[in-house]
């Protein structure tokens, strides 16, 4: 009898080999005939475990790596990427179109009144924002330099010393690099860095209809840093204009907390469409002219067409709380100026 039990297991083996769904019925209504079929089946779901555990080992090896080496922060992708993350290049967020409230309420702490005027506008299109500022390490590859002031902070924080001219030539060298449409001309010809270095004004003749990567308008850049709020951060209200300011600490590195230097970005909490950065570490250049809001309703702004000043935003690590404000402003700059506390970020229209 035993030899036949033997015989009877190693047929249903074979049998198992030709049709393996039979096999499994079989081990299941043979009751103890089956023990041996299914010791096989633990064997080989504890080395199917071994080689998934393996290969999820070397996939987070490489993970690590690769975010050592393009300078990520972990608490980025720790948690579940925002909606607006989709269908858009990699470390940009997706922004659409909305109404929202520019400039500052009269009650708003620190404020400037004659350039803050409250007033609506509607941004009809839908773009992508960067979501942090250029860094060191990305303005290095594409322009194979490193203008910084604070180079010792390293590869992850902002790219500063780089005056307006330049982030024009950078956003259309890394459009090439990357197979878009170039925003700007100088004359009939591409803006480049030679253009930069003679500061020549360039034309953007598509204006938001381009899609390669440009400066973002002023009306943009506001839009994004509120991200649907209307308090003075995208973390609460502002109480102490000129001092340590509770909900700042939270957003970004100002005066009090910067200790005299810029910090690699995205070391501070994002706002609800997960932008980094928007209040403090450098300033950003965008695309306007200085001007002073009027206040009626705007649509899709992008700013007076005959001031020689270009407009900054964001505040920076030398500036009080107040100077870091949603709608704080900064227009006395020309746009060969070139401060370590003075970066950009880009944005692309999308169709």
């Amino acid at each position: 009898m035993q030899k036949k039990e033997q015989r009877g297991v190693q047929e249903r083996r074979m049998d198992g080999v030709k049709d393996n769904e039979e096999w499994k019925w079989s081990a299941m209504k043979k009751g103890d005939e089956g023990k041996n079929v299914w010791v096989l089946a633990g064997v080989g779901a504890v080395g199917a475990a071994v080689l998934v555990g393996a290969a999820v080992l070397v996939g987070a090896t490489l993970l690590v790596g690769a975010v050592s080496l393009f300078g990520f922060k972990w608490s980025w992708w720790s948690k579940a990427p925002p909606a607006h993350f989709a269908n858009v290049s990699e470390g940009y967020v997706r922004i659409k179109p909305g109404i929202f409230m520019m400039g500052s309420p009269e009650s708003e702490k620190g404020r400037v009144e004659k350039i803050e005027t409250l007033h609506k506008v509607r941004v009809t299109h839908a773009f992508m924002m960067k979501a942090t500022e250029v860094t060191q390490g990305e303005w290095q590859a594409v322009m194979g330099t490193n203008p910084s002031r604070f180079k010792n902070c390293g590869a992850r924080c902002p790219v500063e010393q780089v005056n307006w001219y330049e982030t024009i030539a950078y956003a259309n060298e890394l459009s090439r690099k990357e197979g878009w449409e170039r925003c700007y001309k100088d004359g009939d010809k591409e803006y480049d860095m030679s253009s930069a270095q003679a500061e020549k004004t360039p034309s953007w003749r598509k204006g938001l209809l381009c899609q390669g990567y440009r400066l973002p308008t002023e009306a943009e850049w506001e839009y994004a840093a509120r991200a649907g709020t209307t308090t003075a951060f995208h973390t609460g209200d502002i109480t102490n204009p000129e001092g340590r300011e509770p909900s700042l600490n939270r957003a970004g590195w100002y005066r009090v907390n910067a200790g005299g230097t810029t910090h690699p970005v995205g070391t501070k909490e994002a706002n609800a469409w997960g932008l980094y950065d928007m209040h403090g570490n450098v300033w950003e250049w965008v695309w306007d002219r200085f001007g002073k809001y009027g206040s009626d309703e705007q649509i899709d702004p992008l700013g007076p067409g005959t001031s020689t000043w270009r407009m900054k935003r964001s505040g920076s690590w030398i500036n009080d709380a107040r100077f870091c404000r949603s709608a704080g402003r900064f227009g006395e700059s020309r746009p060969s100026y070139r401060y370590g506390d003075l970066g950009f970020r880009l944005s692309r229209s999308i169709p």
